[in-house]
């Protein structure tokens, strides 16, 4: 986001990237985004919102709610859970997707991450350029694709970025290997749609270690996926 914020002890004119959580966005007033970017809406915080999907969905579009036409929302064109954000915002528009083309934004066409806008599409790099793996990173690339392009970042100064960053802690962060045994800490997905992407990310068979406390989601969607590819092997060697 762009703050241009003058005080008579404080002057700030730089770029300042901020995760805001449905939390925050309870508490909003004049907070207003350059750009906003909703990477997609899954159940989380239920307990929270009295179980009902629909109160969070609200509170985390209030993220857009001052923006104006000279402002930009970026949203997930494969996410079904933001159909109906063309009704409510007054921004300018731009959506991603790894699964299709958009005319007005970031998609992967096979390996490539092309930019189209105005009718003029443009590979800026591959999939294969991205330091950080899995289909989630790439999707999160594509909303930060878009942004950079609005910003006048050179198509060589995106794929550097994305060649080295390296990621956060927390996220899918390797933390060390010990005897052949990759240690890797995703204390951050806390929802089970992070918990999903996290386990997609992953070809080889893993020791998962879930904790924590239950926020009214449903844990069916994993199921699945935790027995394929969790790693009985494993299990037997260490338990």
């Amino acid at each position: 986001m762009h703050f241009l914020k003058y005080h008579q002890e404080l002057i700030i004119d730089e770029f300042v990237s901020l995760e805001t959580s449905s939390f925050h966005l309870d508490h909003i007033d004049s907070f207003k985004p350059k750009f906003a970017l909703i990477l997609n809406i899954t159940p989380d915080h239920l307990d929270r919102y009295e179980n009902d999907f629909e109160k969070y969905k609200a509170a985390k579009f209030r993220v857009f709610e001052n923006q104006m036409d000279e402002d930009i929302l970026v949203i997930n064109a494969d996410d079904p859970n933001l159909k109906n954000v063309l009704e409510t915002a007054n921004s300018q528009i731009y959506s991603f997707s790894t699964k299709t083309k958009v005319s007005n934004g970031a998609y992967l066409d096979k390996n490539k991450l092309i930019y189209e806008e105005s009718g003029n599409a443009e590979t800026v790099c591959n999939s294969s350029d991205l330091y950080i793996k899995g289909e989630h990173n790439i999707a999160n690339a594509l909303a930060v694709l878009i942004v950079a392009k609005k910003i006048g970042l050179d198509n060589s100064s995106i794929k550097n970025g994305f060649t080295t960053f390296k990621g956060v802690e927390h996220r899918l962060e390797f933390v060390r290997e010990i005897n052949g045994i990759k240690f890797i800490n995703d204390s951050k997905a806390t929802n089970v749609d992070s918990v999903w992407y996290a386990l997609k990310s992953f070809d080889q068979p893993i020791l998962l270690i879930l904790g924590g406390k239950d926020k009214g989601n449903d844990y069916s969607k994993i199921k699945n996926l935790v027995k394929r590819k969790s790693s009985k092997n494993l299990r037997d060697r260490f338990f």
